[in-house]
């Protein structure tokens, strides 16, 4: 269980690893934009001094209390199952990975923990 500054430190590890990932690899891309947003939102619950202990109990909080990106969430994290357990071809085309994985759903939750941090 991180502070709100040590989650902050790993999203950036995170993004920066996903910025090195080729796009040989979409499927590894899709797995890492979903650890970007788990520590984003880990980094949101730290902050009101709360933390996840699975990704199921993660998932209901981003459900019941983050409601505007649910389903951003929803779709980084069924993407990184894709991804990390069905086989190759069956992993989301690099451009699905990078137009709408990254640049939508990710983006959004970037945004919306940007945010709220914001707020006092």
């Amino acid at each position: 269980m991180g502070t709100a500054a040590e989650h902050q430190t790993k999203a950036r590890h995170n993004s920066a690893f996903l910025s090195s990932i080729s796009d040989e690899y979409p499927d590894w891309l899709a797995t890492a934009a979903f650890y970007v947003a788990v520590q984003l939102i880990e980094q949101l619950l730290a902050k009101r001094n709360l933390h996840s202990a699975d990704h199921h109990q993660r998932n209901t909080r981003v459900r019941s209390d983050f409601q505007a990106i649910h389903k951003s969430y929803k779709a980084l994290y069924n993407a990184s199952l894709i991804g990390q357990y069905d086989p190759l071809q069956d992993a989301l085309p690099i451009d699905q990975v990078r137009n709408v994985l990254i640049s939508r759903h990710l983006e959004a939750v970037r945004s919306f923990v940007t945010a709220k941090l914001a707020k006092p």
